[in-house]
């Protein structure tokens, strides 16, 4: 996490909440679209249908297991200030019941309508992950676990809020392999990392 004063924590915990609220918002967009749901919150939906239960209930109890999975895979290397991942685990939950009580049974007539619904709830649930993610604050408890399985299982994964560099591994090890790349102008390189040997095939060949 970034180094912050008071003042820029502060605005980074408001907009964590506010990805978290479009969040729920396109939650509850896909829930009356009736089309399907996000992996990551089926299960609490499907679990508040079986047992009748507020879907925040559900939504805090499964999130609740997936950090104590968290504190199990990593024991010492489980940082205490992800627990914070439950606090803002709650705020979610509330603002899907909020979110679903705000739409009602709101739904647009026929399966076009229907079908609408689900693409506004996708993009509403994408501007959701990039405003709580690029806070690079803690990641929610499912991402939280996906990372902590990786680190142990050794396996490759992005750090929450991180990207990796442009043309870090490829282009490099393209250029490895074709030390004439080197020379050819940019958009030949480009084409080159992208296709491979065909695109840098020369005039004529």
């Amino acid at each position: 996490m970034r180094k912050s004063t008071p003042a820029q924590w502060g605005l980074r915990v408001l907009v964590y909440i506010l990805g978290l609220f479009c969040l729920a918002v396109g939650v509850a967009l896909s829930v009356n679209a009736n089309l399907g749901i996000s992996p990551v919150n089926s299960l609490p939906y499907v679990v508040s249908k079986i047992l009748g239960t507020a879907m925040s209930t559900c939504v805090i109890g499964i999130f609740s297991f997936y950090i104590l999975l968290q504190i199990v895979i990593l024991r010492k290397e489980f940082k205490p200030i992800h627990l914070t991942q439950l606090i803002f685990s709650t705020i979610f939950g509330y603002f899907v019941d909020f979110a679903k009580w705000l739409l009602g049974d709101f739904c647009l007539p026929g399966y076009g309508g229907r079908l609408g619904m689900l693409c506004m709830s996708i993009v509403v649930v994408a501007v959701g992950v990039v405003l709580y993610i690029d806070t690079e604050l803690v990641p929610m408890p499912m991402e939280g676990l996906a990372l902590a399985l990786a680190k142990k299982s050794g396996k490759p994964a992005q750090s929450h809020g991180s990207c990796r560099p442009r043309g870090s591994s490829a282009e490099s090890a393209f250029r490895r392999r074709t030390p004439a790349c080197r020379h050819c102008p940019s958009r030949e390189r480009l084409s080159a990392v992208s296709f491979g040997r065909r695109a840098h095939r020369q005039p004529g060949r």
